[in-house]
């Protein structure tokens, strides 16, 4: 039988940073399913301005599932300008919190809060971020807890590793850059021979998880990957045997000082949280994304 009170939990969702890549994907699939949520745009509150905390507290009640996706991300600059904005935002969003009570907080974290030595990344490892990026998030994480446990409100963390598929703006090295450049200059670039392990997550799969958690209320920490880490050489292999012709592949030197890293995520503790997850392995995510891509045109 179904749970009403979960049911209309979810009709009191608000998204901060719907306009981007996994916060689009979320409400189009909120919308397919037909539950209702506020998004509002940045022209409306925008969350750099200390004042936002004013307008956001009046969209809150203690029945709202908070959703917090808005981030500067690392295409328009990791200089310590955009950290602390990004630091800006989370401190407007506590304060409005602590002003009027949600009834859940997410926060989409990103999983560079691990340093590449604490591969394989699992939840119980204490993050010790050396990048500016990783570091913001971890402190956006410390200011969340703090602010979500003095109110006593449910608190999740998601650490998801790179995401992909349709529709990504951005060009990060791996998934996304590479089938652009292949469709492009039917050419892949690759630092070095591409053999750094990493582990990527079909945007489809993290709305999903989004899902899930907005139903369940769950809280705690959850890292969100595929669980199925490949070399970035593997993906260019990928891409090749989709598309209908050879793609050559190019090689460049890594940047001085640049090592040959891995990073493994473990997914264990996400799927003991939601029995029965299936994740995209990257092979079957690029060829939706192929697909969705060929579709649009």
């Amino acid at each position: 039988m179904q749970n009403t009170s979960q049911i209309e939990f979810m009709q009191t969702i608000f998204i901060l940073g719907w306009s981007n890549f996994v916060g689009s994907n979320l409400k189009a699939h909120l919308s397919l399913r037909n539950v209702s949520f506020q998004s509002p745009s940045s022209a409306e509150i925008n969350l750099k301005l200390r004042v936002a905390h004013k307008l956001l507290q009046k969209c809150f009640t203690p029945t709202t599932a908070l959703v917090l996706l808005a981030c500067i991300t690392p295409d328009k600059g990791m200089g310590t300008t955009s950290v602390l904005d990004n630091i800006s935002i989370v401190q407007t969003v506590s304060e409005a919190i602590k002003a009027r009570r949600v009834g859940y907080v997410i926060y989409m974290s990103a999983n560079g809060v691990y340093e590449d030595y604490q591969s394989p990344c699992h939840e119980s490892i204490l993050p010790t971020p050396r990048s500016l990026y990783g570091l913001m998030h971890l402190i956006r994480e410390t200011i969340l807890r703090e602010v979500c446990a003095s109110q006593n409100i449910p608190f999740m963390i998601l650490r998801p590793g790179s995401i992909y598929g349709p529709g990504d703006p951005h060009s990060f090295y791996g998934p996304t850059r590479f089938l652009k450049q292949a469709q492009s200059e039917n050419i892949i670039t690759l630092f070095g021979h591409g053999e750094e392990t990493r582990d990527h997550i079909y945007v489809s799969d993290v709305v999903r998880v989004l899902e899930l958690c907005l139903i369940n209320r769950t809280e705690g920490v959850l890292n969100v990957a595929s669980g199925q880490p490949v070399t970035f050489l593997e993906i260019y292999d990928i891409i090749n045997n989709l598309v209908d012709r050879n793609i050559e592949i190019k090689t460049m030197p890594r940047g001085i000082g640049k090592t040959i890293s891995h990073r493994e995520i473990s997914v264990r503790t996400l799927l003991d949280t939601f029995p029965g997850l299936q994740l995209h392995s990257v092979e079957q995510g690029m060829k939706n994304t192929l697909l969705c891509n060929a579709s649009r045109e």
